[in-house]
């Protein structure tokens, strides 16, 4: 048999499907529907962050995955817009923006947040070959979590169990400290 690359599915019907544009049915033995992983958000104006579906490439220019990388980084944030290990990230950076957007955390300058994200995606070019659909996977490295943990002040301290709650400490002593459950 033959494979054939078309874009644009208008419907699903008996022994095939519809493309946009065409009247006719096209007859098909299987569709594989490859639609890679883009994030995009149309209604965001590009000009505080740039996550329109037709730009170039798949950055997506947020420090810690959540703030633009703008002079309105503190106005806005996205939970959960990168791919991470587990529910959990979306927890703590919903703890990282409302902690950013009460003013409690200032973030660096615009330069350092702008070397970090090119250091972060010169890492996942490295690691993924800069392929465009796993550039956005920065939140599936622990030290993601451990950094933002460290920013929202629920990163674990020894010191600080010993001093709070003293009867914990032998438990966090004898357990792994994993950083998917800082909470």
């Amino acid at each position: 048999g033959y494979i054939k690359v078309k874009k644009g599915i208008e419907r699903f019907v008996e022994h095939g499907v519809v493309f946009t544009g065409d009247t006719e049915e096209t007859k098909l033995d299987c569709v594989i529907m490859a639609t890679g992983y883009k994030q995009h958000c149309q209604f965001v104006d590009p000009s505080i962050v740039d996550l329109r579906w037709h730009r170039s490439g798949n950055d997506v220019p947020l420090w810690l995955g959540v703030f633009p990388i703008s002079q309105h980084g503190d106005t806005i944030a996205f939970i959960n817009f990168i791919q991470s290990i587990t529910f959990l990230a979306a927890d703590l950076q919903s703890r990282l923006a409302c902690a950013r957007i009460k003013g409690h955390i200032n973030p660096p300058p615009l330069k350092e947040q702008k070397e970090y994200m090119e250091k972060l995606r010169k890492t996942m070019c490295t690691q993924h070959l800069d392929r465009q659909q796993l550039r956005v996977q920065y939140g599936a490295f622990y030290n993601y979590y451990k950094l933002i943990a460290r920013w929202i002040g629920c990163y674990p301290s020894f010191s600080l169990l010993l001093k709070e709650r003293p009867s914990a400490f032998w438990h966090a002593w004898l357990t792994n400290w994993n950083p998917c459950t800082y909470r």
